[in-house]
């Protein structure tokens, strides 16, 4: 009983951080890159499939994936890259998430 309990507290605890990586994904595109790039949050996500992003993420392409749809972006840095990472496979195309904001 107590190790059932256990896994559940930690799967709970988990999925807090793996959503809270996405949410702070999202605050970012909205302060840092929304203006620049022109998409609301899905239509920026959803540019690649959640494959395609973990691909270009475990790559270490990510800054340049974001560079090349945010061309007038100058404010994005890399140590953003989990942190989008986590936005932007949460709300691929192929999720069929839509962002809150």
């Amino acid at each position: 009983m107590r190790k059932i309990i256990k896994l559940s507290i930690s799967v709970l605890f988990l999925s807090t951080l793996l959503d809270a990586g996405a949410l702070k994904g999202e605050k970012i595109y909205s302060k840092k890159l929304k203006k620049d790039c022109g998409f609301i949050n899905n239509q920026f996500s959803s540019k690649h499939t959640r494959e395609e992003w973990s691909k270009i993420y475990k790559d270490g392409k990510m800054a340049d994936e974001i560079k090349l749809l945010c061309p007038k972006s100058t404010k994005y840095k890399s140590e953003y890259d989990s942190d989008m990472y986590a936005f932007v496979s949460q709300y691929a195309s192929d999720t069929g998430n839509v962002p809150s904001r």
